[in-house]
């Protein structure tokens, strides 16, 4: 059997999901993927996921595998793959990689970005890519409300089910907020700052990460909030648990020392929060 590894792009919008549902006519990815690849290959194929995302979440770093009897080259499974597949999934990459490749558990981080569309009046253009909050936010609060999300904790409080969910301890490696207001001051390297002047060496590679991500998934404009999660696993609506507490922090409902109280199981802490809608979400990259 040849194990192949792919990476996606997609844009959610249409999508129950990721994974098959049970139901006629519940369109997801994985049976969008599926299908093509039986065709290509005149057999049925079952993908592997290195994470699954809710209906209306997009992705730009997804990655998945699968094992098929025939060996096809890499570059044309890619452009047979991206000629037959519905235009809202692209294969940005295809190879050929060990047997024992497993995209779920072999994945070290996933890494997740959320956009938040802070403008007073709604982008049409943004609809489906952003999530429009109008109302004031305490940037800064929320800034010091994120890092406590760091290291491994209870998230029972932050998923799908809360108190029911087992095994709900993860591990948090690093988070970050930014807003497109002070975008310039993290350009990538090689970019100019706009000041005669280029960032740091260890400032551009601290920074790296979420300005690609956001570079890749948006024009940039005024008044956008980005939200930045790189963990080991999540559990289900998790990301946007955590968006959701942490617009109820910028919002004076709930203090930054409230969210990490949120991560103690016997600690009561009562937030009114709802998970955000799925069109902001991105899982922006898996490493290995």
């Amino acid at each position: 059997m040849v194990n192949y590894k792919a990476t996606l792009r997609y844009d959610g919008t249409k999508f129950f999901g990721f994974q098959t549902q049970k139901g006629p006519r519940i369109l997801t990815i994985q049976d969008g993927i599926q299908s093509v690849l039986s065709k290509i290959f005149n057999n049925p194929v079952k993908i592997f996921v290195a994470g699954r995302t809710d209906t209306g979440v997009h992705a730009t770093g997804q990655v998945i595998n699968f094992k098929v009897e025939r060996e096809m080259s890499p570059k044309r499974l890619q452009i047979a793959l991206n000629g037959l597949l519905d235009r809202a999934i692209s294969v940005s990459d295809v190879a050929i990689v060990d047997p024992d490749f497993h995209a779920g558990h072999n994945a070290k981080c996933r890494k997740y970005l959320y956009i938040l569309d802070n403008s007073p009046n709604p982008d049409a253009l943004k609809r489906n890519r952003a999530y429009w909050h109008p109302y004031r936010l305490d940037i800064e609060s929320m800034k010091e409300a994120i890092k406590q999300f760091e290291g491994e904790h209870d998230f029972s409080r932050f998923a799908k089910g809360n108190r029911e969910v087992e095994k709900a301890r993860r591990k948090i490696i690093s988070t970050e907020i930014r807003t497109s207001e002070d975008f310039d001051s993290f350009k990538l390297k090689g970019e100019h700052t706009g000041q005669n002047s280029f960032k740091s060496d260890k400032l551009q590679k601290e920074n790296s990460g979420i300005i690609s991500a956001i570079k890749d998934i948006t024009i940039l404009s005024n008044h956008l909030i980005f939200f930045h999660f790189k963990g080991l696993s999540f559990l289900h609506s998790m990301v946007r648990l955590m968006v959701g507490n942490l617009i109820e922090v910028g919002k004076g409902k709930l203090s930054p020392d409230d969210i990490g109280r949120m991560l103690i199981p016997d600690y009561s802490v009562i937030s009114h929060a709802s998970k955000v809608p799925g069109m902001g979400l991105y899982l922006v990259g898996v490493e290995y």
